[in-house]
């Protein structure tokens, strides 16, 4: 399984989401679709009596001059590791000083044995602050315990649908005996976009 939930450190098979709803298209104004069809048409026929290039023949330039940019299609190409990981014995007070420090958006939680039990952000910690929570609370009445999670032959594309349909931040990597590896983050795929404009990301 590429993408399974760990729950309190019972993994579960991830069944993505549905959609069975169908986008009809709207019409342009009050004019029918077919004659929108054929105003573009007509305009894309005619001659450019401006300066200014006409947008398919900006599209077609772009096609000529586009070369092939450097494939990159799987998580382990990308991902943070080794990850910076927590104790579940940590306090509301000690994370709250950890995620000042090293600026970090998500923190695995692990047990005695390393697996990975939980995981806690920013927004949980800011959260616990606006409503008062004890600092001397421990981090597991805190922590999420239900985490999606992937592993390392993951396709990048496919993660990232993953995370946009969850509306997840980030994917903890595990290998084959439930080690937590690595992390896949929003970040490293927008870093990606920035750093690589050419990218394959198309396995």
């Amino acid at each position: 399984m590429v993408f399974t939930w760990v729950n309190t450190g019972v993994v579960e098979p991830y069944l993505p989401q549905v959609s069975t709803q169908l986008r009809v298209p709207k019409p342009y104004g009050n004019q029918r679709s077919s004659e929108v069809e054929d105003e573009q048409h007509s305009k894309a026929n005619q001659p450019n009596p401006g300066i200014m290039p006409l947008p398919q023949d900006v599209y077609k330039s772009n096609e000529k001059t586009t070369e092939p940019g450097e494939k990159v299609s799987f998580i382990y190409e990308i991902m943070s590791s080794p990850v910076f990981t927590l104790s579940i014995e940590e306090t509301l007070a000690s994370v709250q000083s950890i995620f000042a420090k090293k600026k970090f958006r998500h923190i695995p939680i692990i047990n005695m044995e390393e697996s990975l039990v939980g995981i806690i952000s920013d927004r949980d910690i800011l959260r616990a602050l606006a409503e008062n929570i004890p600092s001397n609370t421990n981090i597991k009445e805190l922590m999420k315990m239900r985490v999606l999670t992937t592993i390392s032959d993951a396709t990048i594309r496919e993660s990232a649908k993953v995370m946009i349909n969850e509306r997840i931040g980030c994917l903890p990597v595990l290998s084959s005996t439930q080690t937590i590896i690595g992390i896949i983050t929003r970040s490293d795929i927008l870093r990606l976009i920035i750093n690589k404009p050419r990218i394959n990301i198309f396995a």
